[in-house]
């Protein structure tokens, strides 16, 4: 039997009949084989925690430790709602393995909880690229309990991987989205929503380059570089097989070639999913969160969690509330040239005779200030559904020299109760053209 909705990068070979219920001091073992010396094995694993919560401080997750033949390889951090997870082992030789679920009570939150298994499948990845240059990812330092940090915080859980052409080459980008980041953008979780639509972090983690022949022509991490940081670095650290280790240097995740050797920290080696997503027709790249709708709930757990969220929904505050209470717009746009001053997109949404903006009219929140797309949210009065929008308007705002704009495509939409994306209740018909003065340009969108 093979498992369903299996990875797109997998080619699943067994799968597991019985649930296996693994409780504090257990495990859980299963076995695999490898076709020939150097085989990377992916595993698909149908996890669902016991009463671990990520909302719940002190019972986040159930961390799993994960040996093969009895050698340490990685982690799962365990925690939502009922999901797959999927990651790779790493070379092996070839033959038989025995891969053994533990149940890690010193690294777990919840430490008492259970963990269900309900189905496992594995197979060979050692032929796609995406996998078998994938990162392996150790949690950075800190924490102010005894658990690694990311078992409770900021913790990796969706990878990605993008291929494209480079001359004669071919380059592979792989990215990682976190729960949240302590640092950085994470700082003001409302800015993260106004501008990105979104209090999870995306970072592109690695880059490789390889010619024709299957040889490596360059690769690059991102991380602090003489003190500045979102810096593309030559990679020269360790790698397993063909896979570069790295570890999270600092509290807006960025990476360092630089790990050692402790097992103490989470390490994770996931399985990227492929972007653009299959059947992408256009988006930013945060519709990745659209097709694993679980995040969004995941990213208002650790809101509430962390004390970020603001205990009554005020609109006209830049504080961030429930998830819920949010107007989500893709928006794609183009200028004739950039500018040098400060720019931006704003959306604003108007409900009864009041107006609501993503920026909070507060200089520094604007949505987007480049060309492409963009995601953004414009928070609301509690209780908002679709058919209170009464009227929606994009305006270009910030110093900037008069100059031609456009709005491509725009889209509008909410979260249901389980913090589900319902479809768009607005889609722009056709593209809207306008001329910014010194000031600001406005463009009515929708009116019913």
């Amino acid at each position: 039997m093979v498992a369903r909705g299996a990875a797109l990068l997998l080619l699943l070979s067994s799968c597991a009949e019985e649930i296996v219920v693994i409780g504090p001091n257990q495990s859980a073992e299963l076995t695999m084989e490898a076709l020939g010396d150097g085989d990377d094995i992916a595993l698909a694993l149908l996890l669902s925690p016991g009463f671990a919560r990520w909302s719940d401080q002190g019972r986040e997750s159930v961390v799993l430790t994960v040996t093969v033949d009895g050698v340490y390889n990685q982690d799962i951090v365990v925690f939502g709602p009922q999901r797959e997870y999927r990651i790779f082992t790493g070379p092996l030789r070839a033959g038989k393995h025995v891969v053994r679920l533990v149940h890690n009570g010193a690294k777990s939150p919840a430490a008492l909880s259970s963990v269900t298994l309900f189905r496992w499948s594995y197979g060979s990845v050692r032929e796609d690229p995406l996998v078998r240059y994938a990162p392996i990812i150790v949690g950075r330092n800190g924490g102010s309990r005894s658990q690694p940090l990311q078992a409770y915080n900021d913790a990796p859980v969706l990878a990605y991987a993008l291929a494209e052409p480079a001359g004669r080459n071919t380059r592979y980008t792989f990215g990682m989205v976190w729960t949240n980041e302590d640092g950085g953008t994470g700082l003001s979780p409302a800015w993260l929503l106004s501008s990105a639509g979104r209090t999870a972090d995306f970072e592109w983690v690695y880059e490789v380059e390889v010619d024709p022949n299957g040889t490596i022509a360059g690769e690059w991490y991102q991380g602090v570089l003489r003190g500045r940081y979102h810096e593309r670095i030559a990679f020269r650290g360790r790698k397993s097989g063909a896979h570069p280790i790295l570890k999270v240097s600092t509290s807006n995740n960025l990476l360092s070639d630089e790990v050692d050797s402790s097992i103490t920290n989470i390490r994770t080696a996931l399985v990227p999913v492929r972007w653009p997503v299959p059947g992408w027709d256009g988006g930013p790249r945060e519709k990745l969160l659209d097709a694993h709708p679980w995040m969004y709930g995941i990213m208002n757990d650790e809101l509430r969690r962390e004390g970020k969220m603001e205990p009554v929904a005020t609109p006209w505050w830049p504080q961030p509330s429930d998830l819920r209470n949010y107007v989500f717009f893709d928006v794609e746009a183009e200028t004739a040239h950039r500018v040098e001053y400060a720019a931006g997109w704003r959306l604003s949404v108007r409900i009864g005779s009041r107006w609501y903006h993503n920026d909070y009219f507060l200089m520094g929140f604007h949505t987007y200030d480049r060309d492409g797309w963009g995601r953004c949210a414009v928070e609301v009065p509690a209780g908002t559904v679709a058919t209170d929008v009464r009227e929606i308007k994009i305006s270009a705002v910030g110093l900037a020299w008069p100059k031609v704009s456009r709005v491509l495509s725009l889209s509008a939409w909410m979260l249901d109760r389980n913090y589900t994306p319902r479809k768009p209740f607005f889609r722009l018909a056709s593209p809207e053209t306008f001329r910014w003065n010194r000031l600001s340009a406005r463009v009515r969108l929708y009116q019913p």
